[in-house]
């Protein structure tokens, strides 16, 4: 038994011994190695363009000049590179050959040798040449990055070109695999490098990192290392704008050889000191390279004198506008302050000012803000507008100034604005930047953000209704979950019918793990009129948000049974709808209802069988691989037939986020009275817009305000003029990514990607009391274009790949309303326009100063016929019935 137990024990142990070995570069010796390294950029899937890059050969002599007397596994190696060349990274013709005429020797990585200081298989520094070049050196990094390995298994931090990484070795006989997870790597932080916040408008990039030694026999050296890096870009809302980076690295054993000249010194640095000439400490990572610009760089003022006609006002909402946005935008951020001001002062520009002031907001320099300031007064009502365009763009910055914050939020707090309608989209712009901000810990906990967000706080006790209002309205562009219990505590004492709907419009923005039993109990106070009575626009919200977001079996079954016994039908009639529709839904709140609903007692035809016109509707506008949109239209009457509320909603879904693209929600107020119905509130006649655009809400629209405009319309037939009321006109910023991609091999690409939308939004009203009908329509045509380029940045040569998208739609909605009989009849159309898409891709290859130049392109296009949407079933008789089955024939709208 015991021979036995010895034997065991050897065994673990021999294996053990086998396992641990230390490496023998010895001391005066040069080991030659063949180096190769490999790069090349395409596209992210299939495609015929094929691929651009570069390959790199090149000797490296690797000589142990120093070695520590207490330590031989601390070494310091010198290496040096010689005979380096070019060549395609991808098979190619003559005629496509970029290099074919370039010198057989490449100047640009020197000869200049580096010491690394190797310490039992990791490079701890580097010392180079004061006289090298970036770029030369970071090639030569590459190759050092090659001799780290480690000889046992487990996890390890270690530096190379990507920065401080984590990696995780393997080992088996003589083969050592190390893998590394990029996601790990810390750089230093960089403020030319962002993304946004929001994953929905952001890009994913996929990376992995393998790389295999082979030891030699007596496991002394390091016969082979191979590498590979790869990078996967994309934008997630459409995989097919992408990008795939490649590298791989080899180093091969070629010889040895006696006769290094060694080194002394007690230290590695003394060692260095004793070789003469001038050597900087570095580490591993790859430094920054400056890329000149060539041919293609133009000044920011030729940008825009090139693009003048495009960013016309007339343009706005079509493709070239957004086209012609981005390429400023990119102008603009390498400029100085001077010189945008110099071209926001050119006559020449007059005509273009507002939209370039979109570009200046958009820039999010402090060059870009500060030449915008330096002709906007925020004091000047004849500016009104242009200010609040701006404002609005500002709002959309993904990575805004603290400076910029702080100037907005004093202009603010000491009441700097022309009048109310700019202190308003002032403070819709705060609660925006105040979102952006708190998405990171560091930047929401800045004084200026908390100073910001109590001053809203303390404004919902204000006595004024209005101040209520405007600090409801930021926060709910803020969505901070700490804001919850101010906005529910104000619901449960507010009096103010207005001030307790924008509330509740504020609670919908959250998502539903927040909607917890107190703020339920506050809903269903609201929606029950348990303490008071309250609006029906209140309850409608309320039962709207105790439905959607996290109800009780409770909540619903007491919803339910609530509808039999509602005074106001149409009440009644839009619940029914929104239960129904919840039945649908794939969501915990979907089954919660379903669940509540299989009672008899509750799912019967007594409770869900009211009559009425109110509804709400929910269909898909676009399904994509990507992205699915869905529209949703929520519809509001009164007793006599006048259109309360309505809500047109379209949703975007993609990357397990969902944003708001945009909301329309049409409404009128106190003109029940003038047909003998009870307002619930004590508001004074008008009609207007409230919009909502990619997730921000925008200051609300009034059309008609007060009984004296009411009274103009029926002294003048009852007729509204019909004209149009622009809600937003501009450019804006959608997508904003900048990232160096440091490789391992000492290559460093650049991925940027920018997406702007070109709008053109609004409404128009057309009321008549004397015809007793009103028609509402709701115009929304843009234009997105994204831009992305994936390039390497090296002085020697310029290749990459760039995109170019650009899409373009009109979508309008219509709601034709007939109350002189009850009941009153409705039609809704809603119509898109022909969809236009295209995608222009191009890879590039040009090393600099040659005349060669390899190119490739393609263009995809795609083009979706005009589109008319069946909406409700209740919908098409009444169309049919207002307008006759002749114009539908030949509109096909219904």
């Amino acid at each position: 038994m015991e021979a036995q137990i010895f034997g065991v024990i050897a065994v673990l142990l021999g294996v053990t011994f086998n396992q641990v070995f230390a490496f023998n570069y010895e001391l005066g010796k040069t080991y030659r190695y063949n180096y190769a390294t490999q790069l090349e950029i395409s596209e992210g899937q299939e495609s015929m363009l094929g691929a651009v890059g570069v390959h790199l050969s090149t000797q490296a002599d690797v000589a142990v000049v120093w070695q520590n007397t207490q330590n031989d596994q601390d070494i310091l190696l010198q290496i040096t590179l010689h005979d380096t060349r070019l060549f395609n990274a991808t098979k190619r013709e003559d005629n496509e050959n970029t290099y074919l005429s370039q010198s057989p020797i490449l100047q640009a990585v020197s000869s200049h040798p580096i010491f690394a200081h190797w310490n039992s298989g990791k490079v701890s520094n580097l010392f180079a040449s004061s006289a090298d070049t970036t770029s030369s050196l970071n090639v030569k990094k590459g190759v050092a990055s090659l001799l780290q390995v480690q000889t046992s298994d487990g996890k390890a931090t270690e530096v190379d070109g990507s920065g401080e990484c984590t990696v995780s070795y393997t080992n088996q006989d003589n083969i050592i695999r190390k893998t590394k997870d990029l996601s790990s790597c810390r750089k230093p932080a960089s403020s030319e490098e962002f993304s946004h916040h929001k994953t929905i408008i952001g890009v994913t990039i996929q990376s992995d990192s393998q790389t295999t030694f082979e030891l030699s026999d007596d496991k002394s050296i390091i016969q082979s290392a191979t590498s590979t890096e790869n990078y996967r870009t994309y934008v997630n809302i459409r995989h097919d704008l992408s990008s795939a980076v490649k590298s791989s690295q080899s180093l091969t054993f070629v010889s040895s050889e006696d006769g290094a000249k060694t080194l002394q010194g007690d230290s590695v640095e003394g060692a260095v000191a004793s070789a003469g000439g001038e050597f900087i400490n570095e580490d591993l990572e790859n430094d920054p390279v400056e890329q000149q610009c060539t041919e293609e760089c133009k000044s920011a003022a030729e940008v825009v004198a090139g693009v003048r006609d495009a960013l016309t006002f007339e343009n706005l909402s079509k493709m070239k506008s957004a086209s012609a946005y981005l390429q400023v935008l990119e102008a603009f951020r390498g400029s100085s302050q001077e010189t945008i001001q110099e071209i926001l002062n050119d006559d020449a520009n007059g005509d273009i000012l507002p939209q370039l002031l979109d570009v200046a907001g958009a820039t999010q320099t402090q060059a870009a803000f500060d030449a915008a300031m330096s002709i906007l007064d925020f004091k000047n009502e004849e500016l009104e507008r242009t200010l609040e365009r701006f404002l609005v763009v500002v709002a959309y910055s993904n990575h805004p100034s603290q400076d910029v914050f702080t100037f907005l939020w004093e202009l603010l707090k000491d009441d700097g604005t022309a009048n109310e309608n700019v202190k308003m989209t002032l403070a819709l712009t705060l609660g925006m930047m105040i979102n952006t901000n708190c998405a990171t810990e560091e930047k929401c906990q800045t004084q200026s953000v908390q100073d910001a967000l109590s001053w809203f706080y303390d404004g919902l006790k204000s006595e004024s209704a209005e101040t209520r209002i405007l600090c409801l309205q930021a926060l709910k562009n803020a969505v901070q979950p700490a804001s919850i219990a101010a906005i529910t505590g104000l619901l449960d004492a507010e009096e103010d019918m207005t001030v307790i709907e924008v509330g509740l419009e504020a609670l919908e923005k959250f998502k539903p793990e927040y909607f917890t039993s107190q703020v339920n109990r506050v809903l269903n106070t609201l929606y029950h009129q348990s303490r008071r009575p309250v609006s029906i626009v209140v309850q409608k919200l309320a039962v709207t948000s105790i439905l959607g977001k996290n109800p009780s079996e409770q909540d619903v079954v007491n919803v339910v049974l609530s509808i039999p016994h509602q005074a106001r039908l149409e009440l009644a009639k839009y619940v029914i709808s929104k239960v129904l529709q919840m039945t649908e839904k794939d969501s915990q709140a979907g089954e919660t209802v379903r669940r509540a609903l299989r009672n008899q007692a509750v799912g019967n035809y007594y409770n869900l069988g009211q009559d009425g016109f109110s509804t709400a509707y929910k269909n898909v506008l676009a399904d994509t691989v990507n992205a699915m949109v869905d529209f949703d239209i929520n519809i509001l009457f009164t007793g006599a037939g006048l259109l309360r509320q309505s809500n047109f909603d379209v949703l975007m879904h993609a990357a397990g986020e969902s944003m708001m693209v945009l909301q329309v929600a049409g409404y009128s107020k106190g003109l029940e009275y003038f047909f003998g119905e009870e307002t619930g509130g004590d508001d004074e006649a008008g009609a207007g817009l409230g919009v909502q655009l990619l997730d921000m809400q925008l200051r609300p629209l009034n059309m008609v305000a007060g009984t004296s405009d009411l009274m103009s319309m029926a002294w003048n037939l009852g007729s509204a003029s019909g004209s149009s009321y622009p809600a937003l006109q501009g450019i804006m910023l959608l997508h904003d990514h900048v990232q160096k991609i440091s490789l391992q091999s000492g290559f460093d690409v650049d991925f940027t990607l920018h997406g702007g939308a070109s709008v053109d939004l609004g409404g128009s009203l057309d009321f008549s009391l004397w015809d007793r009908t009103s028609t509402t329509i709701v115009y929304n045509s843009g234009a997105v274009a994204i831009k992305g380029s994936t390039k390497v940045v090296t002085p020697f040569l310029r290749t990459g790949l760039d995109f170019h998208a650009e899409a373009s739609g009109v979508i309008n909605f219509i709601t034709d309303v007939q109350f002189s009989t009850l009941p009153p009849m409705f039609c809704l159309q809603m119509m898109q326009e022909p969809l236009k898409y295209r995608n222009h891709v191009n890879v590039y290859e040009q090393l600099t100063r040659s005349v060669n130049k390899y190119e490739a392109k393609a263009v995809r296009r795609t083009k979706i016929k005009d589109l008319s949407f069946k909406l409700m079933d209740e919908n098409s008789p009444n169309c049919h019935e207002m307008f006759g089955k002749d114009e539908e024939e030949d509109s096909g709208w219904w």
